[in-house]
């Protein structure tokens, strides 16, 4: 095993040349994101590198070139882009083909704390430390100030509303009209700043998780409260994602679990399996 987190597989016939070198972090995993069509998984982490990984037969290979220079906070994957945001104040867009960094960078005006991008990767909403961000193709075309602390936004489906979780507790949202974003509502009903919010796949739903445990969702169109009192979580929530099926809810808290909520029947909870790690971070499955 060398330093930087290589395994490097010896031939004893001919040591100069190693027979299979497997690559990987030499710091803890901060990010993860799963390609559905190449079925691999791309990890990012505090050493601010991104490596890609073969699920079959745990083949790993590192994206080359300068990419970012700090913690790899969040990825999505959008086709062949790989989608980041990393401590280093910048949105990126990476070649999944090549894994070779590119030159489509967007600078943000501090830490992107979360972001969210469609199918494609042509529009993403970032919330940063003091803003909002419109990038359209790779370029920011717009932003909104956000003087409560935005943690964790969310693009609906049909890409014409941004849900924004703040730093006061509050849920916002904002219509989406090209490029320009204006604030439509804000929500109240969190105890504790939000760490987490999703649109459900079919739009109708909004979910939102807080560091005070609870989670709760939210009618898209009305935005009306439909479920609330999810505080089954020991500790703040980290993370909420949907099924496919928009009918049940996960999510990953500090308490090193993962709970599966039925909207259906929001009495009822499955209670997931412990997680060794105490940072969790979730992806809706395709």
């Amino acid at each position: 095993m060398s330093l930087s987190g290589h395994l490097n597989f010896l031939d004893v016939n001919n040591p100069s040349k190693p027979k299979n070198i497997i690559t990987g972090h030499n710091k803890f995993i901060t990010s993860l994101a799963y390609d559905k069509e190449k079925k691999k998984a791309y990890t990012g982490g505090y050493d601010a590198t991104i490596t890609a990984w073969e699920l079959s037969n745990a083949h790993t290979e590192s994206f080359s070139g300068k990419g970012h220079s700090n913690q790899v906070n969040q990825m999505q994957v959008c086709g062949d882009t790989l989608v980041s945001s990393a401590k280093d104040d910048t949105l990126r867009f990476t070649p999944i083909s090549s894994k070779q960094y590119s030159s489509d960078i967007v600078s943000l005006d501090g830490e992107g704390a979360s972001f969210s991008a469609n199918k494609d990767g042509s529009l993403v909403v970032v919330a940063s430390v003091n803003s909002v961000h419109v990038v359209r193709g790779k370029k920011s075309v717009g932003s909104v100030a956000t003087p409560y602390g935005a943690r964790a936004i969310s693009l609906s489906p049909n890409e014409n509303e941004v849900a924004v979780g703040g730093a006061d507790n509050f849920l916002y949202i904002y219509s989406l009209s090209g490029n320009t974003l204006t604030q439509t509502k804000k929500i109240e009903g969190h105890r504790g700043a939000l760490t987490s919010v999703a649109y459900s796949p079919n739009g109708q739903l909004i979910a939102s998780a807080d560091t005070n445990r609870e989670i709760m969702v939210f009618d898209a169109a009305s935005k009306d409260v439909k479920v609330k009192g999810w505080v089954f979580h020991t500790a703040r929530v980290n993370c909420v994602a949907w099924s496919p099926d928009s009918s049940h809810l996960v999510s990953g808290s500090l308490d090193q679990s993962i709970i599966v909520w039925n909207v259906a029947a929001p009495e009822k909870k499955n209670s997931g399996q412990e997680l060794s790690s105490r940072w969790c971070q979730l992806s809706r499955i395709h």
